[in-house]
């Protein structure tokens, strides 16, 4: 497995850990939908959080890895993810959560409402 990989799973699980402490439910990890792929999908009160997370060891800023057909991608899974499982009254939000890894510990930037559909 590549190390980019294992750094990406990584994320992944920290990420995860992140928003069950605080107070998310996880629904899916990895979800694949109309050939795309998001990462983590949670609820929180009555919203669906679609969330992108990318995770870094150098300084780098990982919130720049997010591009727009990146989001486009997101959106159209977020689209099949709601379509597949009928919902259709309740909110939605694509957040990003960015790892960073300095000083041997993980800073977390979680950034809600990251972008919208057009």
């Amino acid at each position: 497995m590549s190390k980019r990989l294992d750094l990406g799973r990584a994320g992944e699980t920290i990420a995860v850990k992140y928003l069950k402490n605080k107070g998310y439910t996880i629904i899916a990890r990895n979800y694949r939908g109309d050939r795309c792929e998001i990462d983590i999908i949670a609820r929180t009160d009555n919203i669906i959080v679609f969330a992108e997370v990318k995770a870094s060891r150098s300084q780098f800023e990982p919130e720049s890895q997010v591009t727009d057909i990146k989001k486009v991608h997101i959106i159209r899974a977020a689209h099949s993810f709601l379509s597949e499982n009928e919902i259709l009254d309740l909110d939605c939000r694509f957040d990003l959560i960015a790892l960073r890894r300095q000083m041997g510990e993980w800073i977390i930037n979680h950034i809600q409402d990251a972008f919208r559909p057009e």
